[in-house]
This record gives structure tokens, sequence and C-alpha cells, in this order.
């Protein structure tokens, strides 16, 4: 299982308003891999 599928389901448990997977700050666009609603610009 990938990072955003295993995050996803933690989500749907968690009912998150909102997750960022990235390189600190992962809420600017620039570090992040992805979040709840869109993927960012860095791969792994």
């Amino acid at each position: 299982m990938e990072m955003l599928e295993w995050i996803s389901l933690l989500d749907k448990d968690l009912n998150a308003k909102d997750f960022f997977c990235g390189y600190e700050p992962a809420n600017d666009f620039p570090t992040r891999f992805f979040s709840k609603n869109e993927i960012g610009p860095l791969k792994w």
C-alpha cells in the first residue's frame, strides 16, 4: 500500500479537515508531495 492510500484510509477514520505530506512546511505547495485535495510538485 502506498503512503497516499494509507493516509486516505486514516482520513476516513479520523475525519480530518485537511492533511499535508511533504518537507516542512508541507502546507506550502513547493515543498508538498500531496495533500487531501491535490498532488504537489515533489516526487518520491
